[in-house]
């Protein structure tokens, strides 16, 4: 529908001109602003959190992503690589990595960054999940903190120890080759305790180094008495015990591995990075321990004419069986005469005077003194060929005194010359063309007619009738066997059997319980001892019935009933006298006594009584002593009775209760006793008051 054309006058008279607001903000806009300050806040947070960034050298970046690559330790990501950049002189690559704030204080400059990637090595695959993830950078450090540092220099490979680790760390040198790679184990008894690191060539080209780990706590069995030595591959030994194949771990044939002991105890602890011997094999790191390393050598040289093959430099050196010594140098001497040109080998041996008996200390002049002697006597070198097939040669200080006697020479520098003599070597040829020769030797011939004679008769055996029917009568002595086997006889009889053994095993079981063996075993026992008894007392019995009669005799001779009579009239003489009534007038009595006895003392001191008194009483004491002196002798007079009552009452019991001999025996003892018993009451009273004897109370 089509609008009618305006008409401007009307239509202006018509609208309406009224004040409209200015346009606000919508609060649609305030979102995209609150977005933008959340973003800005963030950004400076993640500016402020982040950590300071580090830079690590390594020889290539193999694998290495910028933004990508993490930095882990123990397996957590704490950084990321933000870029990479070659050195200065572009012999490196510098990856910058940005570390966490929280973990930056730790990483100090013990702190150690290698790259982890897939490998493929004797102890295994390692980094495998790196194949799907990609590479990244290992770190480790300690648990405390230090002065941060920005600058590090990558490793090749993971560190034989890292600084979370506790243990020791040596060195191993080794003068021979040794079949050992990086992180092969160090065993104590066939378990893992530690781990080589990377075999590297010494200086002077001569011995190899390998640093070595021992954990914690095994490290405190290492000390200066520990023997290390390679247990890589196995060792294949042919003697005449056999043959011998000795193999450490199956492992070992394939990454090789160091074993050690402590061999003898008193050793000393040793510090870190001490160098130790690495021994090719067990046999040698024992026999060690009675070798010095610090040891003084002498060295002697010998010639040998002619070709020695198999004698090498480090060839033991013998005497009497003991290595004394080793070849220190090999070299051909060509000596061009007018006729005729010598070759000769010049042998120069190490030897240990120790070794030689000689006492520590000894110098050159005793030693050559000592080698003048032996050689004079019929010492002389010679090879000698050493184990069953005669393939490894050795040097022999052998005494043979045969040889024509020489004197010791000197070399040109003053080295003694000891003098050769004809090679003992064995080869397995040698000993099997004997054994060959042997086999030669032997009757063929004859052992064949009996061999042959031996198989007709046996012929002539197994074809006769007898042995024909023979299987026949085995058949049948076996049925009958089964027959009797299967018979309920014999069932009865084994269950007899069982039940019988069952009855003494119970009789058995229960004398061993009632002990009676051991009652039966202590009566015996007794027996035997009262047996013994019986008869040392039998073998007495003739001197102790002489001995009784004696000191019966004696008894009677003394005059004890004297000594009883006396006794008791003094008894009833003092019961009278405090049982009468003019025992109580006593007291006053005696008061007036006492002052007649001081009247009487008073006479006697002017009489001159006292010296008189005193000389008297020297005499009583001279008595009193020779009175003492018998009654001393009473008690052990009466001590020898009583043992000897003692003697004779064991010896009568010993006769049993009821003898007639055990009766008289008593009654006379009892008689002895009592004597004795008198005797020793005398003995009593005569040491209490020796006077008694003269006054007669």
């Amino acid at each position: 529908m089509r609008r009618p054309p305006l008409e401007p006058e009307k239509d202006l008279a018509d609208l309406k001109i009224e004040d409209r607001p200015r346009p606000r903000l919508s609060r649609v806009w305030l979102l995209p602003l609150l977005a933008v300050v959340i973003a800005l806040g963030i950004a400076w947070q993640n500016y402020q959190s982040r950590g300071p960034l580090i830079e690590i050298a390594f020889s290539s970046a193999d694998g290495v992503e910028v933004g990508q690559t993490q930095l882990r330790y123990r397996d957590v990501s704490v950084g990321v690589v933000e870029d990479a950049k070659f050195s200065d002189d572009l012999s490196e690559v510098i990856i910058s990595v940005r570390v966490g704030k929280q973990i930056a204080p730790f990483i100090d400059g013990g702190a150690q960054f290698w790259i982890v990637k897939p490998e493929v090595t004797t102890q295994g695959v390692s980094g495998l999940g790196t194949v799907l993830s990609g590479v990244y950078i290992e770190g480790t450090w300690d648990a405390s903190t230090g002065n941060p540092q920005e600058r590090f220099a990558g490793l090749e490979s993971a560190p034989l120890i890292r600084p979370s680790e506790a243990g020791l760390r040596i060195m191993l040198r080794a003068r021979e080759d040794v079949e050992l790679v990086e992180g092969a184990p160090i065993l104590l008894r066939g378990i893992e305790v530690g781990r080589v690191g990377r075999p590297r060539l010494s200086a002077s080209g001569n011995t190899i180094t390998v640093p070595a780990f021992i954990s914690e706590p095994h490290d405190s069995r290492i000390t200066s008495s520990t023997r290390f030595w390679d247990v890589s591959g196995f060792s294949l030994s042919l003697g005449t015990g056999g043959v011998t194949l000795d193999v450490d771990r199956l492992a070992s044939l394939i990454q090789g591995g160091v074993s050690f002991q402590t061999m003898l105890a008193g050793g000393t602890p040793v510090s870190p990075g001490h160098v130790f011997e690495l021994f090719p094999d067990e046999a040698t790191a024992r026999d060690s321990l009675f070798e010095d390393a610090a040891e003084r050598t002498f060295q002697a040289v010998t010639f040998f004419e002619g070709s020695v093959a198999g004698l090498s430099e480090g060839a033991t050196v013998r005497y009497r069986g003991i290595r004394v010594g080793e070849v220190e140098n090999l070299s051909v001497i060509v000596e061009d005469d007018e006729q005729v040109s010598d070759v000769r080998l010049r042998t120069t041996l190490s030897l240990r005077p120790n070794k030689l008996g000689l006492p520590p200390g000894t110098d050159d002049a005793q030693i050559i003194e000592f080698l003048s002697a032996r050689v004079a006597e019929g010492l002389r070198a010679r090879v000698a060929s050493d184990g069953l097939l005669g393939g490894n040669l050795v040097i022999e200080l052998a005494e043979l005194p045969d040889m024509n006697t020489v004197v010791l020479r000197r070399d040109e520098d003053g080295t003694p010359i000891l003098p050769d003599a004809p090679a003992q070597t064995s080869s397995f040829a040698a000993s099997a063309e004997g054994v060959f020769e042997r086999i030669n030797a032997l009757p063929v011939e004859e052992m064949l007619e009996s061999v042959i004679a031996l198989l007709d008769n046996v012929n002539r055996v197994v074809g006769a009738e007898a042995m024909q029917t023979l299987p026949d009568r085995t058949v049948a002595l076996l049925d009958d066997t089964r027959a009797i086997i299967a018979s309920d006889d014999l069932r009865l009889a084994v269950g007899d059997l069982r039940r019988t053994s069952a009855d003494i095993q119970k009789i058995v079981g229960d004398v061993a319980n009632s002990q009676a063996v051991e009652n039966l075993v202590s009566a015996l026992e007794r027996a035997d001892q009262i047996a013994s008894g019986l008869e040392d007392t039998s073998t007495r019995l003739p001197d102790l019935t002489q001995g009784l009669s004696d000191l019966v005799a004696k008894a009677d001779a003394l005059p004890l009933d004297a000594l009883v009579a006396s006794a008791t009239d003094f008894v009833q003489t003092a019961d009278a006298f405090f049982g009468a009534d003019e025992a109580k007038d006593v007291p006053v009595a005696l008061s007036g006594a006492l002052e007649e006895v001081r009247q009487v003392l008073a006479a006697l001191r002017e009489g001159d009584a006292v010296s008189n008194l005193n000389t008297t009483l020297a005499n009583a004491d001279q008595a009193a002593a020779a009175i003492s002196q018998a009654a001393a002798d009473l008690p052990a007079l009466s001590s020898q009775l009583n043992q000897t009552l003692a003697s004779l009452n064991a010896l009568a019991a010993a006769y049993g209760g009821r003898s007639r001999f055990n009766d008289d025996t008593l009654a006379t003892l009892r008689e002895v006793q009592e004597a004795a018993e008198a005797v020793s009451s005398l003995a009593r009273a005569i040491e209490r008051n020796p006077n008694s004897l003269l006054i007669g109370r």
